[in-house]
């Protein structure tokens, strides 16, 4: 098998690379709204037409409540119901929801 030669210069590059990945200061996570599945702590809420936002026991993923959205069908105008937590992120920045 031949041995293909790597310039000094890519190797010095590759190699200050791999010294950069693993001294990289460590990625840092926080909790900025969390909510236990009540209606209690959003900043608004919002239901278009026959829509309702509700309160239930179950299913609920963790906890004793979870919110349940209801819309009633009525054309393809887009109706939708939600709950809002307003100005949770701001521009520039890279958040994760789940």
């Amino acid at each position: 098998m031949e041995m293909q030669h790597v310039p000094m210069s890519r190797f010095m590059t590759l190699a200050l690379m791999g010294l950069a990945g693993a001294y990289a200061a460590p990625a840092q996570a926080a909790v900025r709204f969390q909510n236990p599945g009540t209606k209690a702590g959003w900043d608004s809420t919002l239901t278009q037409h026959i829509g309702t936002i509700v309160e239930v026991a179950t299913p609920s993923y963790a906890g004793s409540t979870a919110l349940r959205m209801d819309q009633k069908f009525q054309g393809f105008d887009g109706y939708h119901s939600e709950v809002r937590k307003h100005d949770i992120e701001q521009p520039g920045e890279d958040l994760y929801y789940g």
